[in-house]
C-alpha cells in the first residue's frame, strides 16, 4: 500500500499561478520564476524517483503550491513503482510518446516535465491529440528563442524524443545552479529536501 500524507496547499496549483503570472513569466527579467518552479519541482521528482516511483501524471494542476509558495508534486493517484507499472497514463497533454507505446521509465516523467516548463515559456495551449501533439513529440522542436540559452537547452532535451537523451531530475538540477550562476546569481546549494 503506497500511502502520502501532505500539508495543505492553500495557494492553489501551477496552473493557478500561470494564469495569474502567464504574461510576466515570458518577460526575460522575469526568468528567474521559471527556474524556482524547476528547481521546486525537480527536487520533488528527483526525491520520487529515488525511490523508484513514477509519477505519470505530471502537470499544472498536479503541481501545488504551499502557503509559503513552494511548488510541490501532488496527485499521486497514478504514481507507480517503476516495475508494477500497468499502462498508467495520465493527461495526454503532457503525455510522453515511449509512455503511450508502454515503454515507462522516469524519463517519461522528465518528457511531462518538459511539456509543462514549454508551455510556462510559451503561454501555448497544448494538445491532446493531432499533427501539433505529434511535432511536439517528435524531436524537431527547434531550441526557444525568447528565453536564455539554458532555459531552451533544458526545454529541448527534456522533450527529447529519446527517452535516454532527456536528463534526469538530478542533472536538471545541476543545470538550473549553472543558469544561476550564469545569470549572477548566487549557487544553489543540493541536499535532502522536503520540498515535494
Amino acid at each position: 500500500v503506497f500511502c502520502v500524507q501532505m500539508e495543505l496547499c492553500a495557494n492553489g496549483t501551477l496552473r493557478h499561478t500561470m494564469q495569474r503570472e502567464g504574461e510576466a513569466l515570458r518577460q526575460p527579467s522575469y526568468e528567474y520564476r521559471i527556474w524556482e518552479i524547476i528547481l521546486h519541482i525537480t527536487r520533488g521528482l528527483s526525491h520520487i524517483h529515488t525511490y523508484q516511483v513514477m509519477h505519470c501524471d505530471l502537470k499544472p494542476e498536479n503541481i501545488l503550491v504551499s502557503a509559503e509558495g513552494a511548488f510541490k508534486i501532488g496527485d499521486l493517484g497514478l504514481a507507480t513503482s517503476l516495475t508494477q507499472w500497468d499502462e498508467q497514463e495520465g493527461d495526454a497533454r503532457y503525455l510522453s510518446r515511449d509512455l503511450l507505446d508502454a515503454h515507462p521509465s522516469f524519463a517519461a516523467d522528465i518528457f511531462s516535465f518538459g511539456m509543462m516548463i514549454y508551455e510556462i515559456a510559451t503561454g501555448e495551449t497544448l494538445p491532446g491529440h493531432g499533427p501539433r501533439w505529434d511535432y511536439l513529440r517528435s524531436g524537431t522542436v527547434p531550441p526557444l528563442t525568447t528565453v536564455s540559452p539554458h532555459l531552451a537547452h533544458l526545454i529541448s532535451a527534456s522533450m527529447s524524443a529519446q527517452p535516454t537523451s532527456r536528463p534526469s531530475a538530478q542533472q536538471i538540477m545541476q543545470l538550473t545552479a549553472e543558469a544561476r550562476v550564469a545569470a549572477g546569481k548566487p549557487a544553489i546549494a543540493f541536499g535532502p529536501s522536503r520540498d515535494m
